[in-house]
């Protein structure tokens, strides 16, 4: 008989008065993992000052600038043990675009969080035009199936804002 995926996802540096369910965008980045059939292991996203999102952005990057998200794919890295990768949000920078985009700052953050998930899978939109509309519709086309459609009390069932489609930001390690 064989074993069910393994799958995990950390969270560290959220803070609680950011107001974002914690269980829930766990669950978005596991179903989108289940979905991926990524292999068996973990997902760090992490929650950083727009300080520190500067300096690895000039450090893996080389613009000496802030950013939303960063991503780190490890599936390839023999040190990395079961670390699929790492996925680094500035709480600061998803604020103003939550306010930019009048969608609530969870929203913003599953947003960011499934995008760097999706550049841990492999997808990346940098490459071509073809490739940013994949990747694009179908980040956009979880978080209408897992997020926005998932209950989660009476601010996420009310309709979501227009809002457009940026291009965030990933590092390759």
């Amino acid at each position: 008989m064989k074993e069910p995926p393994s799958r995990r996802v950390t969270i560290q540096g959220l803070p609680r008065a950011a107001a974002i369910p914690r269980p829930r965008l766990r669950k978005l980045l596991l179903d989108v993992m289940a979905s991926e059939r990524a292999a068996d292991g973990t997902l760090h996203l992490e929650f950083v000052s727009d300080a520190q999102m500067r300096r690895v952005n000039a450090g893996y990057r080389n613009k000496d600038a802030t950013t939303d998200v960063l991503s780190f794919d490890y599936r390839d890295e023999p040190h990395a043990g079961d670390l699929l990768g790492e996925v680094m949000i500035s709480l600061a920078v998803a604020r103003k675009q939550a306010r930019e985009h009048r969608v609530p700052l969870a929203e913003e953050v599953a947003r960011l969080a499934l995008h760097g998930l999706l550049h841990v899978l492999g997808y990346d939109h940098e490459t071509s035009a073809r490739d940013y509309k994949r990747m694009i519709g179908l980040q956009e086309k979880y978080m209408t199936v897992l997020w926005k459609k998932a209950p989660s009390g009476p601010r996420a069932a009310a309709s979501p804002a227009r809002r457009r489609t940026r291009v965030t930001e990933t590092a390759r390690c």
